[in-house]
């Protein structure tokens, strides 16, 4: 459609009073004798003719475009990528300062949030803040494991979480792993776990990692898992973990001997909360973050732009 060259002014003078000279939409009516209607229906109708083109600036470290592709890759909600750092703490920190922004979008003040295990889950904990003012208490997702003197404790972990979310934090005291199933079956019928079966029905917004199932993951470096039940999952087609819920590489929970002996928030439960954050990223970890992603269990990955990239790629 050709624009006659006197609309066309008349266009490009309200865009320029506008995103030149700063004026408003009610100074512009007024200076040029029309309506502020009409200056609303002409700014829309200069960037409709390319009279007035916007573009963003992104910052030098922008991953606007990884975030958006692995959003519409695996069906998540949102996705925030920060940069790969040398060295692991410098990571740690640049995910702790994306749920720091995060949090106040997704959780109301004095939510209920679970925390799962891990180093990356110990970092976050530590490295939280200007998130007080949610005052919003915490509770382990999972049994007691590892050992309080590193601090990749569950309880430990959701105490941390809880100090810097101003809030409280519930204490977890079952193992995690026990050594039957019958043990397991028992003790999470028995009374004394009501509360924490409560307390997880309850959660609000679970942040969670993702784990590899071979040497290097924190289940064997911590005496969790023994070689030989990392290969037993291996080869039942299981290649990560998140929050002790297996899956394969489609994403599917995997059943396992294993599993009926641990103490966790069951699949069904973590399934009907509303918002779950996966954070984790580093080498070796992007089959197994892509497994979770998979499986629908989360709805939020704050991830390293060089993970980001191994997931585009998956």
């Amino acid at each position: 459609m050709v624009v006659m060259s006197r609309e066309r002014s008349q266009l490009q003078k309200i865009a320029r009073l506008y995103y030149i000279e700063d004026l408003n939409q009610r100074q512009i009516a007024d200076k040029l004798n029309i309506s502020m209607a009409s200056v609303s229906r002409g700014l829309a109708r200069a960037k409709e003719l390319g009279i007035v083109k916007i573009s963003i600036a992104d910052a030098p470290d922008s991953f606007h475009d990884l975030e958006v592709r692995i959003e519409q890759r695996y069906g998540i909600k949102e996705c925030v990528v920060t940069p790969a750092f040398e060295r692991q703490e410098n990571t740690y920190r640049a995910f702790a300062s994306a749920l720091a922004e995060i949090l106040p979008r997704v959780v109301h003040r004095n939510a209920l949030i679970g925390v799962s295990w891990g180093e990356t889950l110990k970092a976050l904990g530590e490295e939280l803040q200007g998130v007080e003012s949610l005052r919003c208490d915490v509770v382990p997702v999972i049994g007691a494991m590892g050992t309080i003197e590193t601090g990749v404790y569950p309880n430990s972990i959701a105490r941390s979480f809880a100090e810097r979310l101003g809030g409280s934090s519930y204490l977890v005291n079952a193992p995690a792993v026990l050594d039957s199933e019958e043990t397991a079956e028992r003790l999470v019928r028995d009374s004394t776990f009501e509360q924490v079966h409560d307390l997880w029905q309850r959660i609000d917004c679970a942040i969670l990692g993702a784990s590899s199932l071979d040497e290097e993951t924190s289940v064997y470096r911590g005496g969790i898992f023994s070689s030989d039940e990392l290969e037993s999952l291996r080869r039942a087609g299981a290649v990560a973990a998140t929050n002790f819920l297996f899956l394969n590489r489609e994403g599917t929970v995997q059943d396992h001997p294993l599993s009926g002996r641990i103490v966790c928030l069951p699949e069904n439960h973590m399934r009907r909360i509303p918002n779950v954050i996966v954070a984790a990223g580093g080498p070796g970890k992007s089959t197994a973050m892509a497994a979770t992603l998979r499986s629908g269990l989360a709805h939020i990955l704050i991830t390293d732009a060089t993970t980001a990239a191994e997931l585009v790629d998956a």
